[in-house]
């Protein structure tokens, strides 16, 4: 899996699109750049992007544009939070975890402004979620299960032995200046975000947009987007 993009076509779950946002899409890739004793960094997105490795900040504490339920961490803590590593792609870095505190938790990141979001992650569960917003609105959300569900060997629920590199790419012009993170559940967690502007061409055999997806909210009105996996 690693060092490469696994591709198929699958419909996603995705919530709240602002109905503005006509025919809004988000290609959906999985796979990374090995980076040594860190696991994986994105290879998509590397000219211009910023990138959040936490290694700087300290522990329990949370870098500058984070803030909410979370904290960054080392280490596994059982029954709190477990190293998202892989036995290709090791990681013995600090990384975050959301919730910080408890059993749910809620994590806001802005000053940042793209159309791009990567990151790597352990066991992606259910109750994981990821948001974006643009001048407070939701523009969407991709459920932890639809990120689990991927055809990926590689990935399986509750295994932090099983990380992988997750690219989310808005399309047709579309941009957030806020991602949010949120588990309902022990644990959410992530390292090397990677934020900015990208441009990644489609395959042709990933081309196929996705309609009548189920789970559309809209803000005024229904209608359907695409979603694609690629």
């Amino acid at each position: 899996m690693f060092n490469r993009t696994v591709k198929a076509t699958l419909a996603v779950a995705i919530f709240g699109f602002a109905a503005t946002a006509a025919q809004a899409a988000i290609v959906v890739s999985v796979g990374g750049m090995n980076l040594a004793n860190n696991g994986q960094i994105s290879n998509s997105c590397i000219v211009g992007c910023t990138t959040i490795n936490f290694n700087s900040t300290a522990i329990g504490a949370l870098p500058a544009g984070y803030a909410g339920n979370g904290q960054v961490v080392n280490g596994t803590l059982p029954g709190s939070w477990a190293q998202p590593t892989s036995p290709g792609s090791p990681n013995n870095t600090n990384y975050l975890v959301v919730p910080g505190q408890g059993s749910s938790g809620v994590l806001n990141i802005t000053g940042v402004v793209g159309n791009y979001f990567g990151f790597w992650a352990g066991s992606i569960d259910e109750f994981n979620s990821i948001s974006f917003l643009r001048n407070g609105v939701l523009l969407g959300t991709i459920l932890g299960a639809t990120l689990r569900d991927l055809p990926n060997p590689d990935l399986i629920t509750g295994n932090q032995q099983q990380a992988a590199y997750f690219n989310l790419l808005f399309t047709a012009g579309d941009f957030y200046d806020q991602v949010r993170l949120s588990s309902t559940g022990i644990a959410f967690e992530t390292d090397n975000h990677t934020f900015g502007v990208v441009n990644i061409p489609v395959p042709g055999a990933a081309a196929l947009l996705l309609s009548g997806l189920f789970g559309m909210v809209f803000a005024s009105r229904r209608q359907k987007k695409a979603v694609q996996i690629a």
